[in-house]
């Protein structure tokens, strides 16, 4: 021991009663001790109690070597700097734990990039990472690591908080509620919805654990870490020391992590919501790969045993405890049936680049599109393998070697190129740049070398191990394409002053990255290429005449040997299109066969040397995007719109053309009176489906094709009997006539057309078109209507019934009103409006700056809810409706309040449970949330769809959700938790369950009081009894006199009489709440008013934010609905008899009338 190191040991423990006197301060008094003067004792205490977590996390990253000490050090010396911020934050909002973990995390990450950037990249994989994971193994524990760590980090910071404080820092309930300054009593059930949301974030990176499990896992992280103490004296003394100036103790590398973590950090800012350089480097060196984020292994402590091991989604067999659909693919935690197949169904995603490749050896295809990471996909069966990194928002295009072994693709982390082994899902190795945007990936012939065209117009060429590139060239024109020509000595590059001018070839030197002279005129612009899979040919799209919306386009085809054009077709000669004519090229090896997918739906095979169409492939729309041949030229595989699909090119069949299913996005869910559920989507077609086993029962064509449209499948609606359907489509030209809808209406049990009509839109995309529930009126919005209508047509006829001013239509339930938005985004207005005359019944303003996007009436037409935007959040409000005086004359809409103010945006729809007690609130993330209506708080939320949720629906018994999706399949969903075969899984609960059940459903948290609901109602026998007792004795019975008298002796001469008065209809609460509106009117003196009005203010505040124990009464009623025996029916009658302003009598009301007309 150096004399150095032993004087600090000496000099900590003359500290050590200093220290333990701070034992019991919180960690705000320690920074601001530390903070007012460098109080070493109060920093000692900090690192003493946090000090293990964060060497856990340095570890977990970096293993147990120098760079995870000098991460540990960084991450204090960070501290020290920001402590004057922390201070006032520490055991608040932010939590001085939380903010630790997250810097130590992301530190980590950086010191990391650092070792990277330092070692030969080779030598460090090989020495840092030398397991070789079977891919068809469970993940590991060191793989599972990493990526809890990951998504916790990226947890919302309460959930996050509550984690760390629980599980890594081992902090008991009460302690962790006194940290963080939320009740103790919330304490457990906020943890249960924390672990739940960690739990759903992991299955979408693909692990996926039961929440038990997931504690298991997140206790295992918090052992086995403890401080060496040189470590600790050492970073003690560097904290006194640098944490005033930038150079002292600390080695180089502690000093540059700090340096960039001060860099990227706001001044200003504690929330560490800034980029951390790492990540990129990181991933770029394949130390941390493909979505299961391998971790960097690193030696055990003694004791320190891994829990289970998690599971990975996409192995071959699915586990035995797992429900899966009729292909036998797994179906995500908390559904029951999927209608469709996953089956070579690769996320739509947005707007973006998509690319499909061909596997070499059979081993399948490999697509890449938005929000998709490479996936690859068996070309037999059509099953996902494996992805390959992690998804980009806008996607990348990809690479295919030679050989067929080797994947090229940017991360979508890191931003890097890495190249992956594509039977293993091996990453082989990264570039040492960060990468912008790439418009081509190409290999050479022989394999050695890597060339990519970027966005911003550079050209980049690398040897295949990657690293720096071998040279790199920023052009002043646009780059639209590149390619290798012969023996692979020249890179051949398309480019153009723009896109609308003529495009050149120009000729580098691929060796040395220097332009050789002469170029290629190619005449016109070039709008898309293909290169064949033996790399000698290229097409070109070349455009030829652009005229308002009126396109043609020639295909001219290039010779790379000889870099000369060698023929050109127009394949399109005299066909219009609103949209180009040519959306995707292929050409086989040889040159001699060219694909074509057009803006009509097709796909057409070429003879390029004739011109003359060889056949026409199996599909009526087939909108591909891209398109590559096998490179025997037997196979084409294309994109359409996230479908993968695959012709055989001798016969233009579609392969696995039999997987039942829509092939486009899902755009309206119903479900029938029977339990039919009816699917519309952007395919035409509408599919009746059994929403328990996931049997297709009926297929309804789309309707005929009108040349030169395209239809969409937009809306579906069924009569009350369910036995006629209203189908509304809207076709699309594909040249320059207007757009149509087109009106069916179906019977179901003749499974024929009893009419349709046709409606004339004009030249734009109406924004929208709706049915009427009972499928009787179509409303049409926007487009070409004049200022901003909404017309409104019987469905049956076609005429129209009236015009209604707005847009964002939504019918009521019974379909007399509809719901528009009136105004501009700076002020709109909600008109709710007669839906036979147009004419506006009732108004009310938007809160300021929100802009309205959606909106949805309640099934007992009490009530309305809202989407809009405002700022970067989608906020949904409540507005309550009361019927007009008299009541004929329509609603009354009150004061909107906030129900959730954290919507995603994107959201495309809305829906109401039947009993309107929940909505379901879908995210562009594929997730779904069930929301609470009175309290806006969440029951459940669902995520398993790989594209945004487009449609949803309610079974009627509101026991099962389905959602409808971009990725073309349909999710039911379990609302109860306990669905057995459709129906609730019975349970005998024992006296002690029942209480213990009864006490949570007065629970503020509503997932907690859900659980207990659903409990309850599975054990009718029980709870019917037991329910009634309870509340006979919670549930108030007040006479109105008695109400009458308490509002009169408001008035009272005697002040005691006056304030007992006050004090009892306080009590009363919302059963008072009719009576003191109406008095209110008529109130005797201003003291009566002024009382009368306090008591409102304060129901007002009460039904914004009603607690759970007054919630109690009505989530019992909820129960004896769902039971619905003739005893639970006895026992709602005797309640509706109820205080008429009791919502729990209005309730019961509601849910008795519902039974009645079940029944």
């Amino acid at each position: 021991m150096s004399t150095h190191t032993l004087g600090l040991y000496l000099h900590h423990l003359a500290l050590s009663d200093e220290v333990g006197c701070l034992g019991d301060a919180s960690d705000k008094d320690l920074l601001s001790l530390y903070e007012a003067g460098q109080s070493e004792p109060a920093f000692t205490e900090l690192m003493r109690r946090h000090g293990p977590m964060v060497l856990r996390i340095c570890r977990r990253v970096l293993g147990r070597g120098q760079d995870a000490e000098d991460a540990f050090q960084a991450t204090f010396l960070l501290l020290a700097r920001k402590a004057a911020q922390l201070r006032g934050e520490a055991g608040g909002p932010l939590s001085l734990g939380g903010w630790l973990h997250r810097v130590a995390y992301r530190t980590a990450l950086n010191a990391m990039a650092q070792s990277v950037r330092r070692k030969n990249h080779e030598r460090h994989a090989a020495n840092m990472n030398p397991l070789h994971v079977d891919p068809e193994m469970e993940a590991s524990w060191n793989e599972v690591r990493p990526i809890i760590d990951a998504e916790l980090d990226a947890l919302p910071d309460e959930p996050r908080r509550l984690l760390i404080a629980c599980y890594l820092q081992s902090k008991t309930h009460a302690e962790t509620a006194a940290a963080l300054g939320v009740p103790l009593g919330s304490v457990a059930g906020r943890l249960e919805k924390a672990k739940a949301l960690l739990a759903d974030r992991l299955a979408r990176r693909g692990v996926v654990l039961s929440v038990p499990l997931l504690a298991a896992h997140l206790g295992a992280a918090a052992n086995g870490a403890v401080v060496p103490a040189k470590l600790f004296v050492h970073s003690i003394e560097a904290v006194m020391i640098f944490a005033e100036q930038t150079s002292g103790t600390v080695s180089g590398t502690v000093a540059q992590l700090v340096k960039i973590g001060l860099t990227n950090m706001p001044k200003n800012s504690t929330g560490m919501g800034f980029i951390f350089a790492g990540t990129a480097a990181l991933l770029a060196a394949g130390v941390i790969a493909c979505q299961t984020l391998l971790a960097v292994p690193d030696k055990k402590a003694d004791g320190d045993q891994p829990p289970a091991a998690a599971v990975v989604e996409h192995k071959p067999q699915a586990n035995k405890t797992e429900l899966v659909d009729r292909y036998g693919d797994a179906l995500p935690p908390g559904a029951v049936a999927r209608l469709g197949t996953v089956r070579f169904r690769n996320s739509p995603g947005g707007g973006g680049y998509r690319s499909v490749r061909i596997a070499g050896g059979g081993q399948g295809y490999v697509t890449a599109g938005p929000m998709s990471a490479p996936s690859l996909w068996d070309g037999q069966s059509g099953k996902l393998v494996r992805r390959f990194g992690v998804a980009q928002r806008q996607g990348q295009p990809i690479a295919i070697s030679p050989d067929g072994k080797t994947l090229a693709g940017i991360d979508g982390v890191s931003g890097h190129l890495h190249l992956w082994e594509i039977a293993t899902g091996k990453v082989l190795t990264a570039t040492d740049v960060k990468l912008g945007d790439l418009s081509r990936l190409v290999f050479s012939a022989d394999g050695t070398r890597i060339a990519a065209s970027a966005v911003n117009n550079k050209l980049y060429v690398w040897d295949t191990t990657l690293g720096l590139p071998r040279w790199v060239v920023t052009r002043n024109r646009h780059v639209s394409t590149i390619a290798f020509g012969a023996e692979d000595k020249t890179l051949a590059v398309v480019e153009g002053k723009a896109v609308v001018e003529g495009h050149v070839l120009s000729f580098w030197d691929a060796a040395t990255g220097d332009q050789r002279p002469g170029q290629l005129d190619l005449e016109r612009a070039v709008v898309s290429t293909s290169v064949s899979p033996d790399g000698r040919t290229m097409v070109l799209e070349r455009e030829v005449i652009r005229k308002d919306r009126d396109y043609e386009t020639d295909v001219a085809i290039l010779d790379l040997a000889t870099f000369q054009i060698v023929r050109q077709l127009v394949p399109n000669k005299g066909r219009r299109f609103q949209v180009n004519p040519i959306q995707a090229l292929a050409v086989a090896s040889g040159g001699k066969v060219l694909a074509e997918a057009n803006g009509g739906g097709e796909v057409r095979l070429w003879d390029a040397g004739t011109g003359q169409v060889l056949r026409r492939c199996q599909g009526d729309r087939c909108f591909v995007d891209t398109m590559a041949f096998s490179a025997d030229g037997k196979s084409l595989v294309g994109l359409d719109r996230g479908r993968v699909r695959v012709w055989d090119t001798a016969t233009g069949k579609e392969a696995l053309s039999n997987l039942v299913g829509h092939d486009q996005a899902v755009t309206s869910l119903t479900f029938l009176p029977d339990g039919t559920l009816v699917s519309n989507g952007w395919d035409g077609v509408a599919r009746l489906w059994d929403a328990t086993s996931g049997e297709e029962r009926q297929q309804i064509p789309p309707t005929a094709t009108m040349d030169g449209y395209v239809p969409v499948g937009e809306a579906s609606a069924a009569a009350g009997d369910g036995k006629t359907l209203t189908l509304l489509d809207l076709f699309w030209p594909t040249g320059q006539e207007n757009f149509v809808a087109v009106v069916r209406t179906w019977d179901r049990g003749a499974d024929r057309e009893r009419g349709r009509h046709v409606k004339q839109l004009g030249d734009a995309p109406p924004q929208s078109l709706v049915v009427s529930p009972d499928g009787k009126v179509v409303g049409c919005a926007g487009g070409q209507l004049p200022g901003n209508e909404v017309h409104l047509w019987d469905a049956a006829t076609g005429n129209l019934i009236a015009k209604a001013a707005g847009l964002y239509p939504a019918f009521s339930p019974d379909g007399k009103f509809l719901a528009t938005v009136l105004g501009n985004r700076e002020q709109q207005i909600l008109s709710i409006r007669d839906a036979a005359t147009g004419k506006e019944v009732c108004s009310a303003p938007a809160p300021q700056g929100s802009a309205f996007t959606r909106l949805a009436f309640s099934p007992q037409n009490n009530a309305l809810i809202s989407l809009s935007e405002s700022g970067l959040k989608n906020t949904v409000h409540f507005w309550p409706l009361s019927p007009g005086e008299p009541a004929a004359s329509g609603p009354r809409v009150g004061p909107p309040r906030v129900l959730v103010d954290d919507a995603q945006r994107g959201v495309r729809t809305l829906a109401f449970s039947p009993d309107g007690r929940t909505f379901a609130l879908p995210g562009d993330d594929g997730s779904v949330r069930v929301v609470e209506t009175a309290t806006g708080k969440e029951r459940v939320a669902f995520a398993g769809h790989t594209g945004p949720v487009w449609s949803l629906a309610f079974s009627a018994d509101c026991r099962r959700l389905a959602t409808g999706s971009s990725d073309t399949t349909v999710l039911v969903w379990d609302v109860t938790g306990r669905l057995q075969n459709g129906q609730l899984r019975p349970a005998e609960l024992a006296a002690r369950e029942r209480e213990e059940l009864w006490a949570e459903l007065a629970s503020d948290g509503a997932a907690r009081a859900q659980r207990s609901l659903w409990a309850l109602a599975a054990d009718p026998l029980g709870t019917v009894p037991f329910l009634a007792k309870q509340l006979q004795a919670t549930v108030k019975r007040v006479e109105p006199e008695v109400i009458a008298k308490h509002i009169r002796d408001l008035d009272d001469q005697v002040f005691t009489t006056r304030e007992k008065a006050y004090s009892e209809l306080k009590l009363l609460g919302e059963i008072a709440e009719p009576a003191l509106r109406a008095a209110l009117k008529d109130a005797a003196s201003p003291e009566v008013q002024r009382r009368i009005e306090d008591l409102l203010l304060a129901l007002d505040a009460h039904n914004k934010n009603p607690s759970g124990l007054s919630l109690r009464g009505v989530r019992a009623v909820e129960v004896l609905e769902q039971i619905g025996t003739p005893d639970a029916r006895k026992i709602l009658k005797d309640l509706a008899a109820g205080a008429a302003g009791s919502s729990v009598t209005r309730d019961t009301r509601a849910a008795l009338e519902r039974l009645r007309t079940e029944k």
